[in-house]
């Protein structure tokens, strides 16, 4: 049973890390676990995660990455992580961080291009 706790969640990760965020959904990456939606989303539960906990998690590493090499537009960085909207971006990067995307890109770009 111990193996199994973190078994769903690793496949996951590796699923979503993996491949292009604009595009996982849950039932795809159940698809590609080869389960339904539904028993992916009991599994999780039963490790005490969720798709959107680990979603959220590999989108703030992905962005904090992308951030890392070079200064990305908010519009394009949104599309590039898979939300469906900019101001959820927008709205994720200030939970992430605690500052809006224009303060931070303040504090690390200082007129560059690149943080």
């Amino acid at each position: 049973m111990k193996k199994r706790k973190t078994y769903t969640r690793t496949r996951v990760l590796r699923v979503l890390l993996g491949g292009e965020l604009e595009r996982t959904r849950s039932t795809d990456v159940a698809n590609h676990l080869a389960m339904s939606n539904s028993t992916l989303r009991r599994h999780l539960h039963a490790e005490g995660t969720s798709y959107q906990d680990l979603l959220n998690a590999v989108r703030q590493h992905a962005c904090e990455k992308a951030l890392s090499r070079r200064w990305v537009p908010g519009k394009c960085l949104a599309a590039e992580l898979g939300f469906s909207e900019p101001n959820s971006f927008y709205r994720a990067f200030n939970r992430w961080t605690g500052k809006s995307y224009t303060q931070y890109k303040k504090e690390h770009c200082n007129g560059s291009a690149s943080p």
